[in-house]
């Protein structure tokens, strides 16, 4: 699993706000028959950011992992778990009343 996330792709390109520049007002809003322009760094200008450019945002819900590996990982856990004397296994889980307060009380026992 842990080689899986390894090989991942790190390519992260710089949105308008992390993209180095001024943020003044590149020329005056009217009178010089140009397009109107807020600042130097919008992704259509020369130096400017990346429009729809790769986040590197990491998502491990879609690395495949074996069953045997998962079952492996899940016994080790709850092996480990039960050497710290943190497992509590239960039978049977009934109670006559759907009420809060046997539930509370079963768990604090």
């Amino acid at each position: 699993f842990r080689n899986k996330i390894r090989g991942r792709r790190k390519a992260k390109s710089k949105t308008i706000s992390e993209v180095s520049g001024s943020g003044r007002k590149v020329r005056q809003q009217k009178g010089t028959g140009k397009a109107r322009a807020g600042h130097s760094r919008p992704a259509h200008w020369r130096g400017g950011a990346k429009a729809h450019g790769p986040k590197n945002s990491v998502d491990y819900g879609d690395v495949k992992m074996n069953k045997k590996t998962k079952r492996l990982a899940m016994s080790s856990v709850l092996s480990q778990k039960l050497k710290e004397g943190n497992l509590i296994i239960i039978d049977n889980l009934l109670l006559e009343s759907h009420k809060t307060a046997p539930w509370a009380s079963m768990l604090e026992n």
